[in-house]
């Protein structure tokens, strides 16, 4: 954007001949290409400028008609021009000190860098492990379905029946557990909680019941526990881009896997905030998609692909969360909603139809996993939380019992050799995935923590509530 800001400037004052005109009319540019969406969302379904508008298609040559007269208006102005440039540099100034001001606090108000250090770090029992350097690890897939609600929530919350699929994981193999739930009702905290194998709850301390940053959570995610631990015994660590803030990429990571394109959280909020806007279709839709079938594409080569060494893929899909992006044919939606929260839960039919497709390339990539593996793998399929269809776009500080079984009921199966799945109980939670693991397989004794769930809000993340009842 200052490239661009410099080089409109510099041209525009070599056409005008006039530093203040060239100045006013970027401005004016910037203006309505920003304030795009914002004045779409207000006039969507009323009257502008003598029309109905019904769509990008009138609204944005409307815009740009309305921003081109407003240019007009200041090039062939001939008085007033300082005055107007004075108001604008002194605007400038108190829209730059407003969000500046706020990153000093926010910076000041993180903890110490020590804190980070402290809790990514693996303490001495987890480092503790077999000796013998010729044991054969299993490959671990860790294959995150972001928001993939557990049998009962799709029954009771959706009308539908996800038997078929639960039943084809078990007769590969897998044991579902029936009655998993998340540990904590956001994706942050349940990654964080997940991959360091503990509860996140002594963070309230830390950093503050009323704050809402995430840094520290996101350096939990990235530098983790269970991938520290893995990669200490030899495993390679395999990162796939998943186009969200905490796993589009991990410098930690051996190998990180990403087909590129735009789909991460920063580039989806530009394009929906500004003139972008009636292209993110072909913009982010096309990018999101197909990371996500490129994603499945390299998980089910990945034996093939890092060698013989044991490998641990990390792998977060933003399916079957919105934005919705496909149908249950497995093919891209012409029609797809490109919100990732807010009303669009209420979409049960597209939520079940990616659900849908999301059960189909699951089935596929367990089988090629299982035929390329030299060694019988560990395979997780796991949910951080449920959907949320039940929440009318908000997130209440105080959730009805309704809204809570959806958002905390999970999908979560797992693939163990030797026969080994009956130690994965009908409830366990995420916090005891690796827990688990790391004991029967590593030699470790970290022993099973007692299954909790704990509701936060947006706002509010580390404001938890108990809600196991």
């Amino acid at each position: 954007m200052i490239v661009m800001t410099i080089s409109l400037l510099l041209t525009l004052s070599f056409i005008f001949n006039n530093i203040q005109k060239a100045a006013i009319v970027v401005t004016v540019i910037y203006i309505f290409f920003f304030s795009y969406s914002s004045a779409y969302d207000a006039f969507s379904g009323r009257r502008f400028l003598g029309m109905i508008v019904e769509g990008h298609r009138v609204f944005f040559p409307l815009w740009s008609a309305l921003s081109l007269l407003v240019v007009a208006a200041v090039v062939f102005a001939l008085d007033g021009l300082e005055l107007v440039t004075v108001i604008l540099n002194l605007t400038s100034f108190i829209l730059l000190f407003i969000p500046v001001s706020y990153v000093v606090v926010k910076k000041l108000s993180e903890p110490p860098k020590e804190h980070n250090d402290h809790t990514v770090n693996p303490d001495a029992s987890l480092l503790a492990g077999l000796k013998n350097k010729t044991v054969k690890y299993p490959d671990i897939y860790y294959i995150i379905l972001d928001a993939y609600g557990n049998q009962a929530v799709l029954n009771e919350v959706y009308g539908y029946d996800n038997s078929p699929f639960v039943n084809a994981l078990a007769a590969k193999g897998f044991c579902v557990a029936p009655k998993s739930k998340s540990n904590y009702s956001l994706t942050f905290l349940s990654l964080a909680s997940a991959l360091n194998m503990e509860y996140l709850n002594y963070l309230t301390e830390t950093i503050g019941e009323e704050s809402n940053q995430r840094l520290l959570l996101y350096q939990m995610i990235k530098k983790n526990k269970v991938a520290t631990f893995l990669k200490s015994k030899g495993y390679i660590f395999a990162h796939f881009s998943s186009g969200w803030g905490a796993t589009e990429h991990n410098k930690y990571a051996d190998i990180n896997f990403r087909n590129g394109g735009i789909s991460n959280e920063f580039a989806m909020a530009f394009i929906k905030k500004t003139m972008i806007r009636p292209f993110e279709k072909y913009i982010i839709g096309n990018s999101a998609s197909q990371r996500v079938l490129y994603t499945f594409d390299k998980l089910g080569e990945l034996p093939n692909i890092c060698g013989p060494g044991p490998v641990f893929a990390f792998a977060h899909f933003l399916v079957p969360h919105p934005p919705y992006l496909f149908g249950k044919n497995q093919k891209g939606r012409s029609t797809a909603q490109f919100e990732i929260d807010g009303s669009v839960w209420s979409s049960k039919e597209d939520y079940l139809e990616q659900l849908q497709f999301v059960n189909g390339k699951v089935e596929v990539l367990v089988d090629r996993i299982l035929a390329n593996s030299r060694v019988p793998p560990i395979i997780i399929a796991q949910a951080d939380h449920g959907p949320a269809s039940s929440f009318g776009g908000c997130w209440p500080q105080e959730p009805t019992q309704y809204m809570l079984k959806e958002r905390m009921g999970i999908l979560n199966a797992v693939f163990l050799p030797d026969g080994a799945q009956k130690v994965f109980y009908e409830g366990i939670t995420p916090v005891n995935t690796f827990r688990l693991i790391f004991d029967k397989y590593f030699g470790c004794a970290h022993g099973l923590l007692e299954d909790k769930s704990y509701y936060s809000s947006y706002d509010q993340p580390y404001k938890f509530v108990h809600v196991n009842d």
